[in-house]
């Protein structure tokens, strides 16, 4: 893969640039691809700018590793819809409906310079070999602009010689957007210019998964919900959830109620010894409280939905603050084995390499597709803290810093452990941020904070190895510790699809419904699918109606595969994708990749939009992707993985 970007395409994107004019505007950089749907925490974006990377984004990088695997050539080009905001107190908060405010401002720049690079293959003639084109375009992560605007096509500009904008008041893209002659080209975004062409409205289809979603959140929430209000006559206003021998705050409960978490349907049942299991309803220092004795990991083999079920069954049962403990490991070389820290902010690499707890179909009922993550731990609650270390008098021994969530079970390496330190970490954990995620998800003020059990040694040559006894012993001076469950469970999942036998299928379906080959195939990313409307005697399929096709369900991204002629060639658009953030399996959401070699497809144009990284970089560039860095691939969720079919 160290030439899955072709570099002669790459050259012909550089020379579009200039005759459209907009050279200022485009950049090459390092694409980071990560699974989503949640955008970055603050640290989450400094470890990915410290990687090298440019631009971040939650697709693309699985398409054209499938796309070069099939024997196609790849271009790639992003978007950059926001500049991401990496300062410690930023409030900038960047939502979905921002992201398809850029890819309309820039939609018909961005149709303009597809239709001409598929004009320069032609003049160019390319052999066979150098055919892949892919166009992407990354999702925004932290969103530092607050108006969105549209560019109005240019008249009778059959080339659309992008006119440069000047800034006038109020930021880059200001109030209004001028061309070089000093007439206003654009204005403010609304909803009606939004769907009046730029960007086509959500799909109405409402669709059933050709996979099993791990659960159904709000079902199983719902059911354990009712349990637990049947046995308990109170609503708990705060939920506190115990980690490693941390679950002594239990014994202050006036009046508990206990109940084990063995007696409720579908919730799963901790496996770790200091974890006693039982969920303890009563009053606390005034309110009234739901206190979790133990916890889950997905080291213990249950799916992240599952994991964080509790959280979503306290929402249900009334909680507004969710408190969370854990016992972690001190990176930062001023902490001490007994030190706390007042959890700040987080990096999450579980969630930014496939396991993030809000993968799967999203239930509006809990929260948005897209949570931001900038200010998941709640200001106010965290100044409380800070007063309260003082009345106690423990100042010097309590610490604020940023938290780090690994998946274990087993601990960390040292260079794993000087890697953590590298980008940003005070503290190392297997727990925490999955919970606190979705408490944000479903609406809740969230206060976290690490007992540090251990000093990580950063040395080359050092010995110091820790043990789970040696964490327990460290938490016991804050709580008593249980035995461990003797409960032992089994999982079970569906092997992978068969990738040649499904793509067959739907490419033999299309066939018998399109008369003609596609040379060329266009993958639309967030809003961007102005592309099609330029089709000529287009031939519409619906996602739905072909067998084995993922269906998107995500806003700005229509779902249908539109066939005909553009810049001379016979193509295939693809008006939105999927993502493995919507449940899919990576087999599938890459399938629509197989289809199109299968139809004929030589050339690949991927489009996305994505976040910048690069403090050059501004809402509104484009970047050509000259390579990618494959988070979800690292770690397991290749697209090839599975029995490889040789054709």
């Amino acid at each position: 893969m160290t030439d899955i970007y072709t570099k002669e395409l790459r050259e012909m994107a550089k020379t579009v640039g200039a005759e459209m004019h907009i050279e200022d505007y485009l950049h090459e950089g390092v694409y980071l691809a990560e699974m989503g749907p949640t955008y970055e925490t603050i640290s989450e974006s400094r470890f990915a700018r410290l990687t090298g990377a440019d631009a971040v984004g939650m697709s693309t990088a699985h398409e054209t590793i499938v796309a070069k695997h099939v024997g196609m050539k790849v271009f790639a080009m992003s978007l950059i819809t926001n500049k991401i905001v990496i300062e410690e107190d930023s409030q900038v908060i960047c939502t979905h409906d921002e992201v398809l405010q850029t890819a309309a401002m820039r939609g018909e720049v961005m149709k303009t310079f597809v239709m001409k690079m598929i004009e320069r293959i032609l003049q160019w003639n390319l052999p066979a070999d150098c055919q892949g084109v892919t166009v992407s375009y990354l999702p925004p992560r932290s969103c530092s602009w607050h108006h969105a605007f549209y560019l109005t096509p240019i008249e009778n500009d059959s080339t659309s010689d992008f006119s440069r904008t000047q800034e006038r008041g109020g930021g880059r893209f200001g109030q209004e957007m001028y061309n070089t002659n000093g007439l206003a080209v654009g204005k403010q975004l609304t909803d009606e210019h939004m769907w009046m062409g730029h960007i086509a409205p959500p799909s109405s289809h409402t669709h059933t998964h050709t996979h099993k979603p791990p659960m159904d959140f709000y079902e199983d929430a719902t059911t354990a919900a009712n349990f637990i209000k049947s046995k308990v006559p109170l609503t708990p206003q705060v939920g506190i959830i115990c980690g490693s021998g941390l679950d002594k705050v239990a014994d202050a409960v006036s009046q508990p109620i206990r109940i084990k978490y063995a007696d409720i349907k579908h919730f799963p049942i901790t496996t770790v010894k200091g974890h006693p299991g039982n969920l303890v309803f009563g009053k606390l220092a005034g309110k009234y409280v739901v206190v979790m004795q133990g916890r889950f990991h997905p080291y213990e083999g249950y799916p992240m939905s599952q994991v964080t079920l509790p959280i979503r069954v306290m929402k249900l049962l009334g909680v507004e603050t969710l408190i969370v403990t854990n016992a972690a490991g001190g990176l930062n070389p001023d902490y001490n084995a007994g030190d706390l820290m007042i959890i700040k902010d987080h990096i999450n690499l579980l969630g930014m390499t496939g396991l993030n707890p809000l993968v799967g179909p999203n239930d509006e009922r809990f929260g948005p597709r897209f949570p931001a993550m900038t200010d998941i731990y709640t200001k106010e609650l965290r100044e409380v803290a800070k007063t309260v270390g003082a009345e106690m008098h423990i100042e010097d021994h309590l610490h604020e810093g940023v938290y780090l969530a690994v998946i274990g079970p087993s601990y960390s390496t040292t260079s794993e452990s000087q890697f953590h330190r590298l980008i940003g970490a005070d503290a190392v954990g297997m727990s925490t941020a999955h919970e606190t995620i979705v408490a944000k998800h479903v609406g809740m003020k969230v206060f976290a904070i690490s007992v540090i059990t251990d000093k990580v040694g950063l040395g080359e040559d050092t010995e110091v190895a820790c043990t789970h006894e040696d964490v327990l012993r460290t938490a016991v001076m804050l709580g008593h510790i249980a035995p461990p469950s003797s409960h032992t469970h089994t999982h079970t999942h569906k092997p992978p699809m068969d990738f040649y036998e499904d793509a067959t299928t739907a490419a033999n379906f299309i066939k018998s419904k399109v008369p003609l080959t596609p040379q060329v195939g266009i993958i639309c990313g967030s809003g961007l699918d102005k592309v099609a409307d330029a089709v000529s005697q287009p031939i519409l399929i619906k996602y739905a109606d072909i067998k084995q096709f993922p269906i998107s369900t995500v806003k700005g991204h229509p779902g249908n595969l539109v066939f005909g002629k553009l810049a001379g060639k016979y193509v295939v658009v693809m008006q939105g994708r999927c993502h493995p953030y919507e449940g899919y399996p990576m087999s599938q959401v890459t399938l629509p990749v197989r289809v199109m070699k299968l139809l004929g497809v030589e050339t690949l144009i991927v489009t996305n939009a994505a976040g910048g990284l690069n403090p050059d970089y501004n809402a509104g560039d484009l970047m050509i992707i000259k390579d990618h860095i494959n988070l979800l691939g690292m770690t397991g969720l290749n697209p090839l993985v599975g029995p490889n079919d040789e054709r």
